[in-house]
């Protein structure tokens, strides 16, 4: 069969203009344009198409797509779980501004800005005690409210800072190193190898908690980090 750029656009329920894009990014070409300048695809392209949107709706970027469909797809296995692992993270995050937007709700006596730093300081706090051993979770809180601490939290953020030219340049030897030198602020409070992991993992997601302003990683730099982390701990 073949299908005019009007056809197209309909059965796939895109906008010419989307059309347009796809051919200037050489991802979707039509297969024939006659002496008129007028665009043809065939069914191919059609499920070429389908592709596209699949894989958009899965996350991937026009880029990534491009490089995708050029490759015949060989890549993508290879990226799958990368792009599992932004999801969940997401999710994760939705969640957690669903139960803030809850909590900011109905503490009416706050200012928003107080009741929104109340509701992180509790879901932080709800956080490490479903998670650590009770004597592990007393150890959190004690360092929490050491004097100290407050320095710490500041070198801890200096040094994520500077692992976001390390991500860019995908260096994980040195990101490697800067996760290190993270977990030994923690563990010279006394907190075993799990709790740090957890406080790890904690401090690197609370990054994305924060108003996009302030954020010093976006999702995509923080689920390659926390996958570096990982493998870190299983090595």
């Amino acid at each position: 069969m073949r299908y005019s750029s009007s056809d197209l656009s309909n059965m796939a329920n895109v906008t010419k203009k989307t059309l347009r894009h796809y051919e200037k990014m050489e991802i979707l070409i039509p297969s024939l344009i006659d002496s008129n300048g007028y665009w043809y695809y065939t069914d191919e392209d059609l499920d070429k198409l389908q592709l596209i949107k699949n894989l958009q709706t899965m996350g991937f970027s026009l880029k990534e797509i491009k490089t995708n469909l050029d490759t015949d797809c060989q890549l993508l296995r290879e990226l799958l779980s990368e792009k599992l692992n932004y999801i969940n993270e997401q999710m994760l995050q939705l969640e957690l501004a669903k139960r803030m937007i809850k909590k900011i709700n109905s503490s009416t006596e706050l200012s928003v800005y107080d009741a929104i730093k109340v509701s992180l300081d509790e879901e932080h706090l709800l956080w490490y005690k479903e998670n650590l051993p009770e004597d592990q979770y007393h150890l959190v809180l004690d360092m929490m409210n050491k004097p100290e601490s407050l320095d710490d939290h500041n070198t801890i953020i200096e040094i994520i800072k500077s692992t976001k030219p390390l991500i860019k340049k995908k260096n994980p030897l040195l990101l490697g190193e800067k996760i290190q030198e993270i977990s030994l602020i923690f563990k010279k409070y006394h907190l075993t190898d799990n709790t740090v992991e957890l406080l790890v993992e904690s401090f690197l997601k609370s990054n994305l908690e924060g108003p996009l302003s302030l954020r010093i990683l976006n999702v995509k730099e923080v689920v390659y980090l926390l996958e570096i982390f990982r493998k870190l701990g299983n090595c």
